[in-house]
């Protein structure tokens, strides 16, 4: 899993406190790390869980088969921000789009991921998408920068 990252945080009260995201995030970002994308498989109904997780949210089986995808799939929705979280007014639209990655099976949650390389208005369900990668991964979610059209 490598090594431990804390992050300070401004605060009136200070309190020391550590927190992990758990065995199947670690895993997931560890992997990401190594530009892969990895999931969980449900071994009674065949969910693959993207990120992993550690319970089928179908049929509560426990989880433990390790699935790598592909980093291409398929744009099932997207949204088109014209405004950032706090309302503010964007400078350029940003298109966050879910992606249903190859290698999953055909029951495989998808990822969501910004969208670059192509215009707001040429955006349609079920175009062809490519992972684009950090020039260099550290086992974190920014390691998978955005998608964009297969092709680019």
């Amino acid at each position: 899993m490598g090594e431990k990252k804390f992050a300070r945080v401004p605060s009136l009260v200070t309190m020391a406190c550590a927190w992990s995201v758990g065995r199947f995030m670690d895993t997931f970002y560890a992997e990401l790390g190594q530009k892969k994308i990895v999931g969980t498989r449900c071994p009674q109904c065949q969910t693959t869980y993207v990120p992993p997780r550690s319970l089928c949210g179908c049929c509560w089986k426990p989880l433990s088969k390790w699935v790598t995808l592909k980093d291409q799939g398929e744009l099932v929705n997207f949204i088109v921000a014209h405004v950032d979280v706090r309302g503010e007014a964007l400078s350029q639209p940003r298109i966050i789009g879910m992606i249903k990655l190859k290698g999953g099976g055909g029951n495989t949650t998808p990822i969501y991921g910004e969208i670059k390389g192509v215009a707001p208005e040429q955006v349609k369900l079920g175009m062809k998408l490519a992972a684009v990668w950090a020039a260099e991964p550290k086992g974190e979610l920014t390691d998978l920068s955005y998608f964009q059209p297969v092709g680019k």
